[in-house]
């Protein structure tokens, strides 16, 4: 095997550098663990909701993995009211979904957002991405996308 493709193979073998979002041969994108999510809420919790109750929440902005959006904002994706350590209900990101994938959420630090409060719609949080995810990019990424 000539030098050139034996040193090819090794480094897609050896995988992306440390906190460098891969490309694929696929085109796939990598949307490492850790990617932070601006989430909206996209209904109030209802008066008397109790821990359980799932709410649908939306991208508020953009994930971008090697500089190409992966998951563009809008993605529409669920959040869970759960009980924080003080008993108070809360929400808890679940996922993002992507052309019928889902994308592993957790947390929802809710962001100063005027007056709305935290369990009402528009407000918004900061959730992450649990796991590292392969996604296709947005086809508004692509050439020739809309």
């Amino acid at each position: 095997m000539p030098a050139r493709a034996t040193l090819g193979l090794a480094l897609l073998l050896a995988g992306p550098a440390a906190g460098e979002p891969a490309l694929f041969a696929s085109g796939a994108l990598l949307l490492p663990a850790g990617t932070s999510a601006v989430l909206t809420l996209e209904e109030t919790a209802p008066p008397g909701a109790r821990a359980g109750k799932v709410l649908r929440v939306s991208l508020a902005q953009p994930l971008f993995a090697g500089g190409t959006t992966a998951v563009p904002a809008g993605a529409p994706g669920k959040a869970r009211l759960v009980k924080d350590a003080g008993g108070r209900l809360v929400l808890s990101a679940q996922w993002i979904d992507l052309r019928g994938e889902r994308i592993p959420l957790a947390g929802f630090v809710p962001l100063p957002s005027g007056s709305a409060p935290s369990l009402a719609r528009g407000a918004q949080g900061l959730a992450t991405v649990t796991r590292d995810t392969r996604v296709a990019p947005s086809p508004a990424a692509l050439p020739g996308g809309p």
